[in-house]
């Protein structure tokens, strides 16, 4: 778990330094790739320092991920829609993650 919270920081550093304003877009997709290739390689890892490293990876893809897509909800909604916006945007990512855990422990078990 510290390595991913260390690659949070990293990527929270990374994001803050390279994006300017609405730029924070461009971090959109190559998170998105980085940090589920990382993932997939860490679950068919044995050893711990490869694993140790793919979490940092992971960890910094995300919240890459996290931020430019926060960034772009917000920076494409208009200034009065904003807050209703943001509540259902934060809404739906609450309620998307124990669904996602229910959808990825029944595909465990099948496999």
């Amino acid at each position: 778990m510290s390595s991913s919270g260390l690659g949070a920081l990293l990527g929270a550093l990374v994001v803050a330094t390279y994006s300017q304003g609405t730029q924070r877009g461009r971090f959109l997709f190559p998170s998105m790739a980085v940090s589920c290739v990382a993932l997939a390689v860490f679950a068919r890892m044995s050893h711990l320092a490869p694993a140790a490293l793919l979490m940092v990876v992971a960890g910094a893809g995300l919240v890459m991920l996290f931020s430019a897509a926060n960034s772009a909800v917000q920076s494409s909604v208009e200034d009065e829609l904003r807050g209703r916006v943001m509540g259902v945007w934060s809404l739906v990512f609450a309620a998307s993650m124990p669904l996602g855990s229910l959808l990825m422990g029944t595909l465990a078990q099948k496999l």
